[in-house]
């Protein structure tokens, strides 16, 4: 076996943890220990543990998610929801594990207990002990996958190891830029409000849509225009008072694409969330929304947004990135890897989403 400095290093936690988890596997007879080293004793099969039957779901979705509270299917807990619904349909128990219970020692106990597998959710690969969480589970032979992709651009190591699943965002806006160069626009604006400091830290999930809609504005022959990136924009709109401030910011971002020399004639929207804030901002230059200018969304989530009671004029076109499938998605894969159907290197499965004209 490696080195106990080596063991601590690689699963980010203390030397001392490390001593007492090989103490128990010594007193369990998995391994051996002389003067010199240790060494794991593979004539000894592991014995079923509690856990032997449950897949492990580390997510910050809470457990009892009261779907019927939703219109649509658009909140990422509905992926959650669907992973579950997939665990217990292939016969398995659900383990709910909050990403703050795997700092230090608790995921070395966790695998100590080997699980079926673990499947793990996007945000938890953001926090410091996530990071290694993938690393670690590989290293104790849980099978495991991974909701997103490659994630946000923010330094996290998720490499082409391990098994994804994510929404497939470049043909999601591909499908966006086609349907609006249909309609006969041809100065698309893609405008990105992003809850993040600078374009260092955009997430990944973002260039995959500038692919798409770039790929739809050259399969037409049209040239792309730069993308409108707002970085931590005002988010709360829970009052008019905000909604109204939201409006007027938006109404200055888009000054120069409405009155410069080659106005834009379409809005793509990062979500549906903003194109309350996009319509009413239009108005204030008085633009038609969705006549002068057409404007489409993603997530497919327009009935459940608040700011909709002060600007009903919705989106012409968005997106359903299908989160229940993604959930779905997730254990089929998490299954085929547990019964060794698949091979070695990490297997990377996109869920096409559906374009969804209101």
């Amino acid at each position: 076996m490696p080195a106990e400095t080596r063991l601590a290093s690689k699963l980010n936690v203390s030397r001392s943890t490390i001593r007492l988890a090989l103490s128990d596997l010594e007193k369990e007879g998995v391994v051996s220990a002389d003067k010199r080293r240790r060494m794991v004793l593979d004539r000894i099969k592991p014995e079923r543990t509690f856990l032997s039957d449950a897949v492990a779901l580390i997510t910050d979705a809470p457990e009892h998610f009261e779907r019927t509270k939703m219109h649509g299917t658009w909140h990422s807990n509905f992926i959650h929801t669907g992973a579950v619904d997939a665990i217990r349909s292939a016969g398995y128990d659900v383990l709910n594990i909050h990403p703050s219970r795997i700092a230090g020692d608790l995921i070395q106990r966790l695998i100590l207990q080997q699980p079926r597998g673990v499947i793990i959710m996007r945000e938890v690969l953001q926090t410091p002990s996530g990071q290694h969480l993938p690393e670690a589970l590989q290293e104790g032979n849980v099978p495991f996958v991974i909701y997103g992709g490659i994630g946000p651009a923010r330094g996290n190591r998720i490499v082409s190891a391990y098994d994804t699943v994510a929404s497939d965002h470049e043909f999601g806006a591909q499908e966006l830029g086609r349907w609006l160069i249909k309609q006969g626009r041809r100065r698309i604006l893609r405008l990105w409000n992003l809850r993040v400091a600078n374009a260092s830290e955009k997430p990944e999930w973002t260039c995959q849509r500038d692919t798409g809609y770039e790929k739809a504005m050259r399969e037409a022959g049209l040239p792309s225009l730069p993308a409108l990136e707002i970085y931590n924009p005002i988010q709360s709109s829970e009052t008019l008072e905000e909604f109204q401030l939201q409006v007027r910011l938006m109404a200055g971002y888009l000054i120069d694409y409405l009155h410069g020399p080659e106005p834009i004639d379409s809005i793509m929207a990062l979500s549906d969330s903003i194109v309350p804030t996009i319509t009413a901002a239009l108005k204030l230059h008085n633009r038609v929304p969705n006549k002068d200018i057409l404007i489409v969304g993603y997530d497919n989530m327009w009935e459940d947004i608040t700011a909709r009671k002060w600007e009903s004029v919705k989106p012409v076109a968005t997106v359903d990135k299908r989160n229940l499938e993604i959930g779905y998605e997730l254990m089929q894969l998490l299954q085929q890897r547990i019964e060794g159907s698949l091979p070695p290197e990490g297997q990377h499965r996109v869920i096409k989403p559906e374009l969804i004209i209101p």
